[in-house]
């Protein structure tokens, strides 16, 4: 081997829950989505719009609202810091692009 080389290791683990464990835990997936979409549809909008890009405190504040609202109520059953972990991977995202 050379100097320098590095070696990546992977593990896969399988998670066993029962039904209403793995009900709650496709709910919070399927709300991270919308999460992610709701955000990441704002945040176009607002470059189409020439606004200044939101960052993470502004998406935080984005979910506050979305969680209050009554068509996205459900998003309140979800802890808040998992969705803000959402907007945070999100503004990651956008901050390796530009």
């Amino acid at each position: 081997m050379s100097e320098g080389s590095v070696f990546h290791r992977a593990y896969r683990y399988r998670l066993r829950s029962n039904r209403k464990a793995e009900a709650v835990l496709r709910r919070w997936a399927g709300c991270s989505r919308k999460v992610w979409n709701l955000a990441l549809a704002e945040q176009q909008a607002r470059r189409e719009r020439g606004e200044k890009y939101a960052g993470f405190a502004g998406m935080c504040q984005w979910v506050t609202t979305w969680r209050k609202a009554p068509e996205t109520a459900y998003l309140a059953e979800v802890p808040v810091h998992a969705l803000q972990n959402v907007v945070r991977a999100l503004d990651g995202a956008f901050q390796r692009f530009f």
